[in-house]
């Protein structure tokens, strides 16, 4: 799990790390990450949690012996940390790459910033969707949703949050696609 966030060589870092997800420093012991999350089950699993781009103990992480089948409404969930301490930020995760000494070629968030210069929002009629086109210098369009159950749980402001985070996830991984072929030609 450290190492899908935080080794740009792991195989599954582009789905975590180079997305900005994060493990909070507590989980860098083993033995801290055991009693939080206990013994791996037998089973299938399933973890939301309270922010999508943090993996934190004791914040609506779960084990279940089935795979919920209700849809995971990010809209819906609090965003607030039970300490705002516990999440890691942009700088301080850049400042976790910089005393590991990762210095290969990586993403980087002012990177993905610097590639944006437009953004829209439009509330689908339904009601219930919200959606952001990111424009980039090149003139390419990226999309993200965010989605709620019910038109009560609507909120423009969480809405163009998690619609806008989603739109920038998807150009972490345009970014790290053309990184790669760049590494590998």
């Amino acid at each position: 799990m450290l190492a899908r966030c935080f080794n740009p060589n792991d195989g599954h870092f582009s789905g975590y790390g180079a997305r900005g997800i994060t493990a909070c420093d507590r989980w860098n012991d083993f033995a801290n990450f055991l009693a939080d999350m206990g013994e791996r089950p037998r089973c299938k699993v399933v973890r939301p949690r309270a922010h999508p781009s943090i993996l934190l103990p004791q914040q609506r992480c779960r084990v279940d012996g089935y795979r919920d089948p209700r849809p995971y409404d990010r809209a819906e969930l609090n965003f607030e940390p039970a300490k705002e301490a516990d999440f890691m930020n942009d700088e301080t995760t850049e400042a976790l790459i910089q005393k590991n000494g990762l210095s290969a070629p990586r993403v980087t968030l002012d990177h993905i910033k610097s590639l944006i210069v437009g953004e829209t929002f439009t509330k689908l009629p339904s009601g219930k969707v919200l959606v952001c086109e990111l424009t980039l210098k090149n003139g390419f369009t990226v999309r993200g949703e965010a989605a709620v159950v019910s038109r009560e749980n609507f909120n423009e402001e969480v809405g163009q949050k998690v619609s806008r985070e989603n739109a920038i996830n998807q150009v972490w991984q345009l970014e790290g696609y053309l990184l790669q072929e760049r590494l590998a030609g």
